[in-house]
């Protein structure tokens, strides 16, 4: 009997040990690989980029594309906005973790697209699109305007089809916002054509609260969305929210 005992409680420790190593290899949020301090170095790449390129007829973004990398450890690269926040929140088992390689000029992405990649007076860029450094939100920032987001498809005055789209945020000094011309579950979405079943004529409202490069948005309805959130150059009058730049019309 004390033999069965000791059998057991060997190889219960041992399925402990076994699930301890199991949930350690399965741990993929990389939040301490992205190093915002890392020295801009094509040899060792570290943070989140953007950049944008103009979208002329406004069939790809709706008329400017926001090109966004985030570098991680071990040679991986996130592009696009993460689906759950800023760089903080990546999860390979949901984000899309890709492998990357640079050599010659060449960045090669899961060895297959190859881009351009160069530094030139300490400014990062790929694609011939100059990048900056995505920097997290500064603790106690205060949020206190009107933005807005203009879209467009088509050359207005040139094709027939051709329509503009512009979408208002208000994000408040007490925590709660109030967003009109697109659905909550598509704030941060591409605004291209193809996503413009999400145009509304609604207004949502409800509390956010912004916390490094990560903007949650709770409605009243109870729609929770977290989406990438920073400042352009440090501007609280000109934001980035997923893919969409919202920025105060001082006219």
């Amino acid at each position: 009997m004390g033999n069965r005992i000791v059998c057991f409680i060997i190889m219960l420790m041992g399925v402990l040990i076994l699930i301890g190593c199991s949930e350690e290899d399965t741990e993929t949020v990389v939040e301490d690989q992205v190093d915002i301090n890392a020295p801009l170095s094509l040899e060792n790449l570290s943070g989140m980029f953007y950049g944008f390129r103009d979208d002329f007829g406004g069939d790809e973004c709706g008329g400017i594309c926001w090109d966004i990398y985030t570098f991680l450890d071990g040679n991986k690269v996130v592009i696009g906005p993460p689906a759950n926040g800023g760089p903080e929140m990546i999860d390979c088992l949901i984000d899309q973790c890709q492998e990357y390689t640079i050599n010659n000029g060449q960045l090669t992405i899961s060895g297959v697209d190859a881009l351009p990649i160069e530094i030139v007076n300490e400014t990062l860029s790929i694609n011939h699109v100059k990048l900056s450094r995505v920097e997290p939100v500064p603790d106690g920032t205060v949020f206190n305007n009107q933005y807005k987001n203009i879209s467009y498809s088509g050359l207005i005055g040139v094709t027939g089809a051709a329509s503009s789209k512009t979408r208002y945020l208000s994000l408040n000094a007490d925590g709660t916002f109030e967003i009109d011309g697109v659905s909550i579950g598509s704030v941060g979405g591409s605004s291209g054509t193809s996503t413009s079943g999400s145009f509304t004529e609604d207004t949502v409202f409800g509390t956010y609260k912004v916390e490094k490069n990560t903007i949650v948005l709770t409605s009243n309805n109870g729609t929770v969305e977290n989406r990438l959130f920073f400042l352009h150059d440090g501007d609280v009058t000109d934001i980035q929210l997923g893919e969409k730049n919202y920025y105060v019309d001082d006219e």
